[in-house]
């Protein structure tokens, strides 16, 4: 049986002496497979934490897209309601409005009735008046006579 080693692709195939026949692996070659080992090793441990490392970012990229999703609900929510409220303040707006001109429309018509009533409270003293000194005529002739 002829012996062979597991060579990684990048360490160019060298590490199995067939310059003999076949029968083994030369002390070069040996020392070859095993700097070609430890290489593969430290890259392998390389990729590894290469891998490790766009593990974590992913996991980062999913709970801050999660987070992002969470805080857009709530500025949708916060949106929602100041809608809500604003749509609120305008239909209030519209109420006092009114009410406003409703207020003016009464002061008018207060204005309107107190001019009426002065008018005829005047009418009423001039009457009062005349009555009050055609009484008073009245009660000097009937002494006069």
């Amino acid at each position: 049986a002829v012996a062979t080693a597991a060579v990684p692709p990048h360490a160019g195939g060298a590490g199995v002496s067939t310059a003999n026949g076949g029968a083994g692996v030369g002390a070069g070659g040996v020392d070859k497979v095993a700097r070609d080992l430890a290489d593969a090793r430290t890259h392998n441990g390389e990729l590894e934490r290469r891998l490790a490392v766009l593990e974590e970012a992913v996991a980062q990229a999913k709970g801050s897209e999660a987070s992002q999703v969470a805080r857009a609900e709530a500025l949708e929510n916060a949106l929602d309601a100041a809608m809500s409220t604003h749509a609120a303040r305008r239909s209030m707006v519209k109420k006092i409005s009114k009410a406003g001109a409703k207020v003016l429309r009464c002061r008018e018509d207060l204005r309107d009735a107190e001019e009426k009533l002065g008018g005829a409270l005047t009418a009423a003293q001039e009457l009062f008046e005349e009555a009050a000194a055609g009484v008073a005529e009245e009660a000097g002739e009937r002494d006069g006579q």
